[in-house]
């Protein structure tokens, strides 16, 4: 499988394109810049937003605007962090566009298309990641990074649960599944499991 990858805004949050089952995805569109990017790739019939946070939402209106039809999905939990984008666009001096709705809401873990859907809180009370077992391929978010993990100092954040949702979530995939994080550069389950300095494959 095939996955295009662009590094968008000023927090550099990776935009993740893939095709599955004949539908085009894009995972976190982060600002307006993905317009550039757009026209690079394929159609988008569904947009898959790992939480709600404003560096991974921001291009949603963007992408509507070329493919008014794609389906835009966010985790229930996550819909208060999305509805206050505009909010969290101002803390951070950004140009705040106006969202459109979600048009899924979810309830993780759950199934999407054929894709799993793993509920993975902790960085926020609706994070998750996006797994496709057939291609060995799981979009964190800011879940996990390579050699790193979320924040958990926004409101909503819990070390707790993030740490849990690594250990009984992620590290319990397949080692060779490789991982594309919302920022940094992709890395594999088994590379993290063995020296990730946060979070360890051992279990406590």
């Amino acid at each position: 499988m095939q996955v295009f990858q662009t590094a968008l805004g000023a927090f550099e949050t990776n935009c993740y394109w893939f095709e599955h089952a004949g539908k085009g995805y894009l995972v976190d569109p982060g600002d307006v810049a993905v317009r550039a990017f757009l026209p690079e790739i394929g159609a988008v019939d569904v947009v898959l937003l790992t939480h709600g946070h404003v560096d991974h939402v921001l291009g949603v209106a963007a992408v509507k605007e070329r493919f008014p039809a794609a389906r835009v999905v966010l985790a229930k939990a996550d819909l208060g962090w999305y509805e206050k984008a505009d909010l969290q666009a101002r803390m951070f001096g950004l140009k705040h566009v106006p969202q459109p709705l979600p048009d899924t809401l979810i309830d993780p873990p759950c199934e999407l298309d054929g894709l799993r859907v793993l509920a993975t809180p902790g960085h926020t009370p609706g994070g998750v990641c996006f797994y496709l077992a057939d291609e060995s391929v799981c979009f964190s978010g800011d879940t996990l990074f390579a050699q790193g993990v979320g924040r958990t100092d926004f409101p909503g954040g819990s070390w707790n649960e993030l740490s849990r949702s690594i250990r009984d979530q992620l590290y319990t995939l397949p080692p060779s599944t490789v991982v594309y994080p919302g920022h940094g550069p992709e890395t594999t389950i088994a590379d993290e499991r063995r020296s990730n300095p946060f979070i360890s494959g051992k279990r406590p």
